[in-house]
């Protein structure tokens, strides 16, 4: 009997799908194998009957006309200058990262990242651009079975509302200017046009 790959075909089309939205250009593909952190047919098990694919992050933008302003308390001389990046932190790594999770049956992995940062951060944001997609082959070692997911990485604008941290799934969250050293991953399909974009404005 060949070696089963589930979901194999289902991921390859849904990254065709991001490209053919967003496009190819500096978008960062790696894939990487690894064995199960659970029972593989556990996880088999969402995968075929839960339509679990994997997950999407956002990177979420505010610019400085989007600031809420300050308080009257603050001084004179605090500044709104230059774009903000919401990162939040995670529970138990302690890296600064993208909110997002996984995605639920029905969503596109763009609609999973709005919801997971509507969740985690009380932020509202529309994605804009693909920076990242992992593609994660977990192999089964007790046969040559496959399940394949994919993890994609997403900027988006801000379009709306206040950091209102759900602490049962991030342990924080913040607008940044410099990206913490403390990091995930994830800030790496991020980072160089950030940084970039924050030299451009300090020139301006």
């Amino acid at each position: 009997m060949p070696p089963d790959h589930v979901n194999r075909e289902a991921v390859r089309g849904r990254v065709e799908g991001l490209f053919e939205t967003f496009g190819r250009d500096g978008v960062c593909v790696s894939t990487v194998r690894q064995e199960p952190d659970t029972s593989f047919e556990e996880l088999r098990g969402y995968a075929e009957d839960d339509d679990y694919l994997g997950g999407a992050y956002a990177f979420v933008v505010r610019t400085p006309d989007q600031h809420p302003g300050f308080s009257d308390t603050m001084p004179a001389d605090a500044s709104t200058d230059g774009d903000r990046v919401l990162l939040a932190l995670g529970r138990t790594h302690e890296t600064w990262g993208p909110a997002g999770g996984g995605r639920e049956t029905g969503e596109s992995f763009a609609e999973t990242a709005e919801r997971e940062v509507r969740e985690e951060t009380g932020v509202e944001c529309t994605m804009t651009d693909l920076h990242g997609i992992r593609r994660v082959v977990v192999e089964d070692p007790a046969s040559l079975d496959e399940i394949h997911l994919a993890y994609v990485v997403f900027e988006a604008d801000y379009a709306g509302e206040s950091i209102d941290v759900q602490e049962t799934e991030v342990a924080g969250a913040g607008w940044f200017d410099a990206l913490p050293e403390r990091r995930h991953e994830f800030v790496e399909y991020f980072a160089p046009e950030w940084s970039q974009r924050r030299a451009t404005e300090d020139e301006a």
